[in-house]
């Protein structure tokens, strides 16, 4: 009883904290918004190039569709496979929720459509809890790697580090997290039973694409804003890095504002701050409408094949 009120006070703190960031990072989006608004109400965006909104739009459905695949890989490894045919559209169905305040209403939704189709909720629970270490594990790798290639993102953070210190730190942080990782594994029965590499390489896999699609999407809105700054490797290292901030701020429906910060922050120099700030709303609008499309598009199928109750 002790352990499970201390439990929900931890939650409450951290979805509290998490709200005040939530909080804080709109405030700053509005703040810069006021800080530029001249260059704002002087940008067309009806000269948006067409060819590259498209390749954006293409770019970010097929990320949508990559990230949904790791999930049902996940639940293979752990000895309950769903039928891809059931499992994708669970997953694309459930995207909505991530909307809602608490960022993790789409997990929640997925596990109640799963456990209609014979997959128990602490099977949901686990396959999300490998998903949630999955993903960070995939952006710090696409970080990393990105950072080898084009460490100019980082330098916003201003740390006065040099390119080579930078990516000793990035080396040196990823395997701190992977040391942690296994000596938490050593203590906990759970996290033992998790120890294999079988379990972990299919859904980093499916992410690593996943980033490296939603973070190409994000270039090509650059190219379609007309800014021509941002490179290729930048753009996935920023998306990647604003995504799995977002992502950690449990307040923030979707990393809403959080995301947008960071990209705001990262794209300092390649983009003008106007530039920054239009890229990363048009793309948070673009992401937002695709999003509501693949749910309806998952909806639709489950209800074609008879689900939630068939599979």
């Amino acid at each position: 009883m002790e352990l499970s009120l201390a439990s929900g006070r931890y939650r409450a703190l951290a979805y509290g904290a998490g709200t005040a960031v939530f909080a804080a990072a709109l405030f700053y989006l509005f703040a810069f918004a006021a800080d530029h608004w001249a260059e704002l109400r002087q940008s067309d965006l009806r000269g948006l190039e067409g060819g590259w909104l498209a390749a954006a739009v293409a770019a970010y459905c097929a990320s949508v569709v990559t990230t949904s695949l790791a999930w049902p890989a996940i639940l293979k490894s752990l000895g309950r496979p769903l039928p891809l045919s059931t499992a994708l559209p669970v997953s694309l169905a459930a995207q909505s929720g991530k909307y809602l305040p608490g960022n993790v209403a789409h997990y929640v939704g997925r596990a109640a459509l799963a456990a209609r189709n014979s997959v128990p909720v602490r099977m949901s629970a686990a396959s999300t809890a490998v998903e949630f270490a999955s993903a960070m594990a995939a952006a710090l790798i696409i970080c990393l790697a990105m950072a080898a290639v084009d460490p100019r993102f980082l330098a916003p953070l201003d740390l006065g580090w040099s390119d080579g210190t930078w990516r000793l730190g990035i080396v040196a942080a990823a395997v701190s997290l992977l040391l942690i990782f296994i000596v938490a594994a050593r203590q906990s029965p759970f996290l033992s039973r998790l120890m294999r590499w079988g379990l972990w390489l299919r859904p980093i896999a499916f992410l690593l694409l996943s980033f490296a699609l939603a973070g190409f999407s994000f270039f090509a809105v650059s190219e379609a804003v007309g800014t021509g700054a941002l490179t290729i490797e930048a753009a996935i290292a920023i998306f990647a890095a604003a995504w799995a901030v977002g992502f950690a701020v449990p307040g923030a429906p979707a990393g809403l504002g959080v995301r947008e910060a960071v990209i705001i922050l990262l794209a300092a120099p390649f983009l003008t701050p106007t530039g920054a700030m239009l890229c990363a709303l048009l793309h948070r609008l673009m992401s937002a409408v695709v999003d509501g499309a693949m749910a309806l598009l998952g909806a639709a199928l489950l209800v074609r094949k008879g689900a939630p109750h068939g599979g």
